[in-house]
């Protein structure tokens, strides 16, 4: 499941839901594990862990969720 997934996921589950801990354990987890990717302005690549591919402008992340 990607970043965005889990976003929509834990937006829609009900504050009491007993596995939102762990989804949200989960979503922290690769957040942080993704941020040493992002370049300093801010973009991302188009092969996240690749430094020699392009930054990624034709879109912005998560643009396609309803």
């Amino acid at each position: 499941m990607d970043g965005c997934g889990m976003a929509e996921i834990l937006r829609g589950l009900p504050k009491n839901d007993p596995h939102k801990e762990r989804i949200l354990a989960g979503y922290k987890k690769m957040m942080a594990a993704l941020l040493k990717f992002q370049e300093p302005d801010g973009m991302w690549r188009q092969i996240i862990d690749d430094p020699e591919s392009w930054k990624e402008t034709s879109e912005p992340p998560c643009s396609r969720m309803p």
